[in-house]
C-alpha cells in the first residue's frame, strides 16, 4: 500500500504545476484586456483641458505633488511667477486651482462667484445628501435658497435653539 501512495505523489505535483501554469496564463491573457479597459476608462474621466488655467506638467498617480517641496505658500509663489496668477495643479487625482493675486481673487470671488459657489458633485456626496437634496450639498440656486430659508426660519431661530438646549448639554456630557 505505501508503494501505491509513492506512485501517486509525482502525479499530484504535476497536476499542481499545471494548475499554477494555467492560472498564470489566464492572468497573462487578462492583463492586456485590463490595461486597455483602464486606458479607455481613464481617458473618459479626464476633464477637458480647454477651460483649465496653465500649470506644470503632471506625473501619473501623484500629479503635481513633486512640485510642492517646502512651504506651500513659497511653492505657490514660485509657480505663480512661472505660470501666472491662476494655476491648475493636481494633487494625486484631485484637481486644484490656486489663485495668487488680488485681482484674480476678486475676479473669482466677486465677478465669477456663481461659477465657484457650489460644492463638487461626487458619488459619495450624492449618496449622503439624497441626490443633493440637503442644504449642505445642494447646488446654488432657487432650491438651495428655499432650503436655507427653511433652516434659518425653522431651525436656527432663538426659540428653537433654546428648546434644544437639553440635547446639546446631554451630547456634551457624553462627549466629555
Amino acid at each position: 500500500d505505501p508503494e501505491h501512495i509513492r506512485e501517486k505523489r509525482p502525479k499530484r505535483k504535476k497536476k499542481t504545476e499545471q494548475q499554477t501554469m494555467s492560472i498564470f496564463l489566464g492572468f497573462l491573457c487578462l492583463l492586456p484586456i485590463f490595461l486597455i479597459s483602464l486606458s479607455i476608462f481613464s481617458k473618459k474621466l479626464k476633464p477637458s483641458k480647454g477651460n483649465l488655467p496653465p500649470g506644470p506638467k503632471t506625473l501619473p498617480i501623484i500629479g503635481n505633488l513633486h512640485n510642492l517641496q517646502g512651504l506651500p505658500h513659497t511653492c505657490f509663489r514660485n509657480l505663480s511667477q512661472t505660470f501666472g496668477p491662476v494655476i491648475h495643479l493636481r494633487l494625486g487625482f484631485v484637481p486644484l486651482v490656486v489663485i495668487s493675486s488680488k485681482e484674480a481673487a476678486e475676479e473669482a470671488l466677486k465677478t465669477q462667484d456663481l461659477e465657484c459657489c457650489s460644492r463638487p458633485e461626487t458619488v459619495a456626496t450624492r449618496m449622503i445628501s439624497y441626490n443633493f437634496k440637503d442644504v449642505g450639498f445642494a447646488p446654488y440656486g432657487e432650491e438651495w435658497k428655499a432650503l436655507r430659508k427653511l433652516v434659518v426660519v425653522e431651525l436656527l431661530n432663538i426659540k428653537k435653539f433654546q428648546s434644544f438646549r437639553y440635547i446639546r448639554e446631554e451630547e456634551n456630557d457624553l462627549l466629555v
